[in-house]
């Protein structure tokens, strides 16, 4: 159950509701006028919608209208337009199951887009890449791309994608069994959603509350959700097969809550809308509960009959994660049907789809597409290491020039201090009745210790005049030896004459 719900939650957001033959029809005509203008941006942008609509009905014919409109982008040099086909090809070729050519183009596109500052674009991109990752099972790299999406839709300030990415991120951490974040990322989305009024978005919001709630095992809450998604459905989209998700849900909660004859009510809705709107998955799903509250009442001939119904239509569809599970099913209801043998093979059967899910070179593939992902985060995260390291070694060098010139300051300051006091005494040199030989000697240390500070003040500069120069500095140090060593002779002979007239 909760593997069924996952996946068509997965794909509410992007479900098309129009009929695949007027997708066909839309999608040509565009194409047609575009042929007629190549590079016409709205033109384009109509193109890449009605593929996106088609591609999930007809991939491959989506795929070849992609192409085509990644030819003309490109023909008539319209980056934005090969971006857009780019994208929709690697959802094509999702769509079609082959994972890594979907890859590969998804970060084509994400390189274009990078290249050329198409924002709103690579947010897409990183959405989607984020899915595909989900979906191989790199559930650590699969959330990081929908962060970075979400970090550019809030650049853009686009709430809708933002509501997008809320939502998907809610399902990466369910995936992870963090449901409690995942739940408090549906709430934000459905925020946003009800906000903006995106009825559509807003009921794979609720469903996805709903099934939270379900895994919480808070089944009143879920049961609130689901008939939430229920009245959106009735109010807006009465004919939609996805209102059978509310009503299979609700019968999957009431199935947990002991109260049957509730399920059963919901269940045969489910089943009749699943059956007007030709939904395979919700006829699936309801004859897979079917046989769940049969097994519950111990009806186990009829149970086994839902159980083999919904594992022709699985079969069918190639959904081996449900097959796997009614094999399981089976299983257990041929044991209490005393059919142990029939039992036995179907657990073996079991046990053999459990094991091609997660065999080997699945889980080599998947590590060597996280392997190459990590190795590039690790790439990006030395490049970010250095330019950080590189600013903290710019910030210690600020702080160790502003130490060194305060320093400086002090020890200048405590020099002029200490040659005011010396002057102060030679001015009182009778009062403090000093010999003419001591009087000499404080002011020879005045002019001494003036100069040379003058000497280690102009220093600096005489050093970014030389430039490394010798030849240089020795001529401007002896110039200033020759003004200092003149200076203090004649202003030591005032000094003298001034102390000795005052005398």
């Amino acid at each position: 159950m909760r593997r069924i719900n996952n996946l068509i939650s997965l794909a509410l957001l992007i479900l098309s509701f129009s009929s695949s033959a007027q997708d066909l029809q839309k999608t040509d005509s565009i194409y047609r006028l575009l042929l007629l203008a190549p590079g016409d941006s709205s033109l384009t942008r109509s193109l890449n919608g009605s593929i996106d609509n088609l591609s999930y009905s007809q991939p491959d014919t989506a795929l070849y209208y992609a192409l085509k409109e990644d030819s003309l982008s490109r023909l008539s040099g319209y980056i934005r337009g090969s971006a857009m086909a780019l994208n929709m090809q690697g959802v094509c070729y999702q769509l079609s199951g082959d994972m890594r050519k979907a890859i590969e183009l998804f970060l084509e596109a994400a390189k274009i887009s990078k290249e050329h500052g198409l924002q709103s674009i690579l947010s897409n991109v990183y959405n989607n890449l984020g899915n595909i990752y989900s979906y191989i099972g790199a559930f650590e790299t699969s959330l990081d791309y929908q962060f970075k999406s979400l970090e550019l839709a809030d650049e853009l300030k686009d709430s809708s994608k933002m509501a997008v990415n809320f939502n998907n991120i809610g399902l990466r951490y369910s995936e992870l069994n963090q449901e409690d974040r995942a739940i408090e990322n549906y709430k934000t989305a459905l925020k946003m959603n009800l906000q903006t009024k995106r009825y559509r978005n807003v009921t794979s919001n609720y469903l996805n509350l709903g099934r939270g709630y379900v895994i919480k095992a808070q089944f009143d809450s879920a049961v609130y959700y689901y008939h939430k998604a229920i009245e959106i459905f009735e109010e807006h989209f009465p004919e939609s097969m996805d209102k059978s998700l509310a009503t299979n849900g609700l019968a999957y909660t009431y199935i947990h809550l002991d109260k049957l004859d509730s399920a059963r009510h919901y269940l045969i809705l489910g089943r009749e809308i699943a059956e007007r709107t030709n939904d395979y998955y919700g006829k699936l799903e309801a004859i897979s509960l079917e046989g769940e509250i049969l097994k519950l009442e111990k009806n186990f001939l009829p149970a086994r009959n839902s159980f083999l119904e919904a594992l022709d239509l699985s079969r069918e569809a190639g959904l081996y994660g449900n097959e796997m599970d009614l094999h399981r099913e089976l299983a257990e209801v041929n044991h209490d049907l005393g059919q142990n043998e029939k039992a036995y093979e179907y657990f073996q059967r079991y046990d053999e789809l459990k094991d091609s899910l997660f065999n080997v070179d699945k889980i080599n593939e998947i590590a060597n597409i996280e392997f190459t992902y990590q190795m590039d985060k690790k790439a990006r995260q030395d490049s970010l290491d250095q330019v950080k390291a590189e600013m903290i070694r710019i910030e210690q060098a600020k702080l160790a020039k502003y130490h060194a010139d305060r320093r400086n300051t002090l020890e200048y300051s405590g020099i002029a201090l200490f040659v005011v006091i010396i002057f102060l005494i030679i001015l009182m040199n009778r009062r403090l009745q000093m010999s003419d030989r001591l009087v000499d000697l404080m002011i020879f240390i005045f002019f001494l210790i003036l100069f040379e500070a003058s000497l280690v003040a102009f220093d600096p500069l005489i050093d970014h005049l030389a430039r490394g120069e010798v030849l240089v500095k020795v001529i401007c140090n002896s110039a200033i030896a020759f003004v200092i060593f003149t200076a203090h002779h004649f202003l030591e002979e005032r000094m003298n004459h001034l102390i000795s007239r005052n005398a």
